[in-house]
């Protein structure tokens, strides 16, 4: 008898054990198969540019006071010369007629901003570049009334993005005119 019921717990146990394997695949199945699709490999290094002082701040100084105003600015040509295809037409290749410029926060926290060329984008520091069919360049202009008192210090590392569909995206990595050896921009808004 104790052969026996040593047989029917090793039976119970494998049938328990092929039980439960059966389920945790079936929901890994489904877990799988419910997730979103991969997302397609886009090769970008012949579309991605490192480009040194694209950006001008104006007047950059090392001392301000509260309200002075700066302007921001920077534009890129559409037929541009800085990628691996030599004058690529960024605006037919990626149909994309408004740029994004992302750039860093703290010029902008606590300051009003006046948009001469483009506008906001949906996070803080992004901002659209609209396409110019007058100067066939993509162009931005902001004014910047410095309100915020103290110390600004950030890193200059600016992106140009112009995101098509279907890996037609380009991408420049850029920075402001007259970034410290540190790639950083220091200034004072004083009282």
């Amino acid at each position: 008898m104790a052969l026996q019921t040593g047989r029917l717990t090793n039976y119970s146990l494998a049938m328990g054990t092929k039980i439960f394997s059966t389920v945790v695949a079936i929901l890994l199945i489904g877990f799988i198969s419910g997730c979103d699709p991969e997302k397609q490999f886009c090769d970008d290094m012949g579309t991605f540019a490192r480009v040194p002082d694209l950006i001008i701040l104006e007047p950059l100084q090392d001392t301000y006071n509260k309200g002075d105003v700066v302007t921001l600015k920077t534009s890129i040509a559409n037929i541009s010369p800085y990628f691996a295809e030599p004058n690529v037409n960024l605006l037919e290749v990626t149909g994309v007629d408004n740029a994004l410029l992302i750039s860093h926060d703290e010029l902008y926290q606590g300051n009003d901003l006046e948009f001469i060329k483009g506008s906001q984008g949906r996070i803080s520091n992004w901002f659209n570049m609209p396409y110019n069919p007058n100067t066939d360049r993509y162009e931005f202009e902001l004014i910047i009334a410095l309100n915020r008192t103290g110390t600004y210090n950030f890193i200059t590392g600016e992106l140009i993005d112009i995101n098509g569909e279907d890996c037609k995206t380009y991408n420049i990595d850029t920075n402001i005119v007259g970034a410290n050896e540190d790639s950083r921009i220091v200034f004072e808004v004083l009282e």
